[in-house]
């Protein structure tokens, strides 16, 4: 594969043979999806136990999909923090909502 920057297009002399998915880790982002379990409990250690068991399955999945080679660290630690932030915005909007009605 020709070396090509984030906004930049392929070559136009370059075929491509396969049609190339590999960002955001698919996979992972659905373990990382388990994210949102950490707003669901009130007490700390349950938020802990919640985030542990979310950050192992997205890693684990995300580390199956990196040793068969479809994807790199990279797009695991990125898809990691795009679904932690999406959690995150999702949080506070139902939180402000929430506190609207009362």
């Amino acid at each position: 594969y020709p070396d090509i920057n984030l906004f930049d297009s392929y070559p136009a002399e370059y075929v491509q043979k396969k049609k190339i998915k590999c960002w955001p880790a698919g996979h992972a982002s659905g373990g990382f999806a388990l994210l949102s379990l950490f707003f669901l409990f009130k007490k700390r250690i349950n938020q802990i136990y919640a985030l542990s068991f979310a950050l192992t399955v997205g890693w684990s999945m995300g580390t199956y999909k990196m040793l068969i080679g479809d994807h790199f660290l990279s797009h695991t630690i990125i898809t990691m923090l795009i679904a932690w932030l999406l959690v995150l915005i999702i949080y506070k909007i139902i939180n402000s909502i929430e506190k609207e009605k009362y």
